[in-house]
C-alpha cells in the first residue's frame, strides 16, 4: 500500500538548460512517515506528540497514532519537472453509452463506459471544472460539480470506476455524496480496495451523505479497514442510519460479524455508538471470550456507552495476564468513575509495565478528582482517609 502524496508537497524550483529547450528542475521537500507495518505516507508534517503524528494532505489532515509510526524522515528530492498533462474534451457519446474521448492523463485503450447517457456538453463542463480546479479546496470543487446537476452523476461514476490517471477521486466522491444519487453506490463501493486511504475515506463520507439502506453493505465492509480515518466515519454513518430507522438489527448484524472481523475494534465501537440493550449485552458477553483482542475491543465499545453498571464486569479484568486488557480496563473504570476499583488501581501503580501503571494513575485521578503523583503510598493514605469519611 505504498503511495506518494506528491500533490501535497511544497516545491522550490531551480532552472537548468538542456539542448534547445529550457527545462525546469524541482526540489521536492516533504516528510515521510514510516509505519510499523512497512508502508509509508508522504505529506507535510503539521505536528507530532507522544501520542500522535499529524500530516497535512490535499484532502485534509491525517492523524496517525504513535504506536503505528516507526519513524519520521525529512526527504528532499531533485528531479526534472514533468510537462503538464493536457486535458482533452470527451467525444460525442455513442448510442451504446460509450465515450470515446480520453479526458485525463494517460488513458487505457478502452473507451469510457457510462451506465446512462450523459450530454456531451455536460461532460465537457465537468472536465473543465476538474482540470481547472486542481488548486481549489476539495469541498469547493465538489460543490461546483454538484451544481451541474444529477445528470452528471454517471460520468463522475465512470471516471472513478475506470480509474484514469490524474482523476481527483476524493473530489468526485464528494460531488457524488452531495448529489445523493443511490445509483452511485456500486461505483463508490469499488473504492474499498483502493490503496490510497484518503480515497477510501472519501468513499465512506460520500456513502454517509447518500444515507440510504443500500449504503450499509459497503459501510459494513469499511469497518474492516485498518485506519481510523476510514472505519470511524463508517461506524458513525451506520449508527446514524440505524437511529433514523433506515436499518434494522444493526447490533445483531455487527455481533454476528464480530468473530470473523479483521478489525474487531471498529465493530465494537459501532456497537458502543449504537448503545442499545442488545449491543450492551453483546459487548459484556465478549468480555468473557478470552481472546485479548476481542476483550479490548469490547472494552472500547463499552467505553462509548459508559454505563456504570457494567463496571463490576470489567473490574476482574485488572487481574488478567494480558497487559493490553489491563491497560484498557483501567481507562474504562476511570471513565465511569468506579470507586470500588480504587484499591486494585493503587496496587497497579507498582506495576513494572509503564503502560499499566500510567493508566491506573490516570484512572485514580479521574475517579477521585485528586491530583497526586504516582506514589502508591500517597494514594493509599488518601483512600484510607476517604474510607473513614
Amino acid at each position: 500500500m505504498r503511495f506518494l502524496a506528491c500533490a501535497f508537497l511544497s516545491l522550490a524550483t531551480a532552472r537548468g538548460v538542456s539542448g534547445a529547450q529550457e527545462s525546469k528542475w524541482v526540489e521536492v521537500r516533504f516528510h515521510r512517515v514510516h509505519l510499523r507495518n512497512g508502508n509509508f505516507i508522504d505529506g507535510n508534517l503539521v505536528g507530532e506528540t507522544e501520542r500522535q503524528v499529524v500530516l497535512k494532505l490535499h484532502v485534509g489532515e491525517m492523524v496517525l497514532r504513535r504506536d503505528q509510526v516507526d519513524h519520521v524522515e525529512f526527504v528532499k528530492i531533485r528531479s526534472l519537472e514533468e510537462l503538464p498533462q493536457v486535458v482533452r474534451p470527451p467525444a460525442k457519446i455513442t448510442s451504446d453509452h460509450k465515450v470515446a474521448a480520453k479526458p485525463f492523463g494517460k488513458m487505457k485503450n478502452s473507451p469510457l463506459v457510462l451506465s446512462r447517457s450523459v450530454p456531451e456538453a455536460l461532460c465537457r463542463r465537468a472536465d473543465a471544472l476538474i482540470s481547472g480546479g486542481s488548486e481549489s479546496p476539495v469541498g469547493d470543487l465538489a460543490r461546483d460539480l454538484q451544481s451541474l446537476g444529477s445528470d452528471v452523476g454517471p460520468y463522475l461514476c465512470a471516471l472513478i470506476e475506470q480509474r484514469r490517471n490524474s482523476v481527483p477521486v476524493a473530489v468526485l466522491c464528494g460531488a457524488l455524496g452531495l448529489l445523493g444519487d443511490p445509483d452511485a453506490i456500486p461505483s463508490l463501493a469499488k473504492l474499498l480496495t483502493s490503496e490510497f486511504p484518503e480515497e477510501r475515506a472519501a468513499m465512506v463520507t460520500a456513502l454517509a451523505a447518500i444515507g440510504v439502506p443500500e449504503c450499509a453493505p459497503p459501510l459494513l465492509d469499511a469497518l474492516n479497514d485498518e485506519l481510523s480515518m476510514v472505519y470511524d466515519p463508517a461506524a458513525k454513518a451506520l449508527v446514524a442510519m440505524s437511529r433514523k430507522e433506515l436499518l434494522s438489527g444493526l447490533s445483531r448484524t455487527i455481533l454476528r460479524r464480530m468473530s470473523g472481523a479483521k478489525n474487531k475494534v471498529s465493530h465494537a465501537i459501532t456497537l458502543g455508538g449504537q448503545g442499545d440493550p442488545e449491543a450492551r449485552e453483546g459487548l459484556r458477553d465478549l468480555l468473557r471470550m478470552g481472546d485479548d483482542k476481542v476483550v479490548v475491543a469490547a472494552l472500547q465499545g463499552l467505553s462509548e456507552i459508559k454505563n456504570p453498571e457494567d463496571a463490576h464486569a470489567v473490574e476482574p479484568l485488572l487481574r488478567v495476564e494480558s497487559l493490553e486488557v489491563r491497560k484498557t480496563a483501567c481507562i474504562y473504570l476511570g471513565k465511569v468513575k468506579h470507586l470500588p476499583a480504587v484499591p486494585e488501581l493503587i496496587q497497579l501503580l507498582r506495576e513494572e509495565d509503564r503502560g499499566v501503571s500510567s493508566n491506573a494513575h490516570w484512572a485514580l485521578r479521574e475517579i477521585s478528582g485528586e491530583r497526586y503523583g504516582t506514589a502508591p503510598d500517597l494514594w493509599a493514605a488518601w483512600w484510607e482517609d476517604a474510607s473513614r469519611r
